[in-house]
């Protein structure tokens, strides 16, 4: 589970989605408590649940989870529950239940891949979110491995000593030999986006150093029902139009073009707004923009 730096869960993202789509949600409770194991639970409603929907339950207590219903009767449906539950504990979710049986229209699992997709596109035209990774230049390597959730480098010390960002064809003009040459110490360093997304300093380390990286960073590419979101809960809105973009730029009963272009738009202007209020506030000085 992704704790997510605010309040906003996929789940109630996803939910919104549906409903701007005029799609209906589960949006029921427990009736009756219900122990850890596979049972089956009796709800006020059992409506848009169908075998293989993805459902949160306890939503704001400690034992919240997601579960998947594997069976649907009259006023109960069965899963197979890690934690206990009391009655009236919540249960919700984006199941778009049309055309379930037959023809799904979108599962969870593919609206929550538009989620994260959706995130990390944003993440990767807004660079607000940064992590510090600790990494060894390794002896003898030109190129050195881009920490894994890395979108761009913006600073990089190599003990304590910033190195300074130069592109591959300045270094050649400074010194043709230097991909060859072996370096005492490094004092500036490259990336290569091009085709090994990688990068490396002004030379081939004679040695290991150690070196600290400061980067732009991207969320998972798996998210759950119960994740939050790297972003800050201000900014979740956008994604959710880059969703229901995905939705309806998809062939089947809800492709609509025109609804696809509108929240298009609508998260492209997020972007925008986004990026013009960190320059506004002094966030982006210094940084280079993608």
């Amino acid at each position: 589970m992704i704790p997510g730096i605010g309040q906003r869960t996929t789940n109630d993202v996803l939910i919104e989605a549906s409903l701007q789509m005029a799609q209906p949600v589960v949006w029921t409770s427990i009736t009756a408590p219900v122990v850890a194991g596979t049972h089956s639970v009796t709800v006020g409603s059992t409506s848009n649940m169908y075998i293989g929907a993805q459902v949160v339950i306890g939503f704001g207590t400690a034992n919240v989870e997601a579960v998947t219903i594997s069976n649907v009767g009259a006023g109960a449906f069965a899963a197979t529950f890690a934690n206990s539950h009391a009655s009236g504990e919540a249960v919700t979710g984006s199941t778009f239940a049309s055309q379930a049986a037959t023809d799904p229209i979108f599962t969870t699992n593919e609206l929550l891949r538009y989620l994260s997709c959706a995130q990390n596109e944003f993440l990767s035209k807004v660079a607000c979110i940064f992590g510090v990774f600790n990494q060894t230049i390794a002896i003898n390597e030109l190129y050195q491995a881009t920490p894994p959730t890395a979108i761009e480098i913006n600073h990089i010390s190599c003990q304590g000593v910033r190195l300074y960002e130069l592109t591959q064809t300045e270094l050649t003009m400074r010194d043709r030999n230097w991909k060859v040459e072996t370096l005492l110490t490094p004092t500036a360093f490259f990336e290569d986006r091009t085709g090994l997304y990688k990068w490396g300093v002004n030379g081939i380390p004679r040695s290991n150093f150690p070196c600290e990286i400061l980067a732009s960073i991207r969320d998972s590419d798996s998210l759950t029902l119960l994740d939050g979101f790297a972003i800050p809960d201000i900014l979740v809105h956008f994604l959710k139009y880059k969703v229901m973009q995905d939705c309806y730029s998809k062939d089947g009963v809800l492709s609509d073009p025109q609804r696809a272009a509108y929240c298009g738009e609508r998260f492209d202007r997020g972007v925008v707004a986004t990026q013009r209020w960190l320059d506004a506030t002094g966030a982006t000085k210094g940084m280079r923009r993608s």
